[in-house]
């Protein structure tokens, strides 16, 4: 099990980090729009990495990992907090919630 919450971490890392770029991080700011651009593009990384471990957990998971992703940037952008510390309680939720989710999902821990 501890191979999903690998392949959770990776796609997160290439979905938030990777392939977001820097264009796309500044219009979300001011357009809906690209915060569920974001999202897509997240849920398909998500649903990507499952490749070969593919099942309806899996699909859940990714949904709820995606939908609480866009919930956590929309209300950073709402708040209007920048820096280092906003940026690692924003990255902190986002971990929190795939370890959350996959423990509710497939009872990892």
């Amino acid at each position: 099990m501890a191979d999903l919450l690998l392949r959770a971490f990776l796609a997160h890392i290439v979905g938030d980090i990777l392939l977001q770029p820097d264009f796309l991080s500044k219009k979300k700011r001011r357009e809906k729009l690209f915060i569920l651009l974001h999202g897509a593009i997240l849920l398909s990384i998500f649903l990507f990495f499952g490749w070969g471990v593919f099942s309806w957990q899996w699909i859940i998971f990714c949904f709820l990992v995606t939908g609480f992703h866009i919930l956590v940037d929309w209300t950073r952008i709402r708040i209007g907090r920048e820096g280092i510390v906003v940026g690692i309680i924003d990255q902190s939720l986002h971990l929190g919630s795939i370890i959350l989710f996959a423990y509710i999902l497939f009872q990892l821990i």
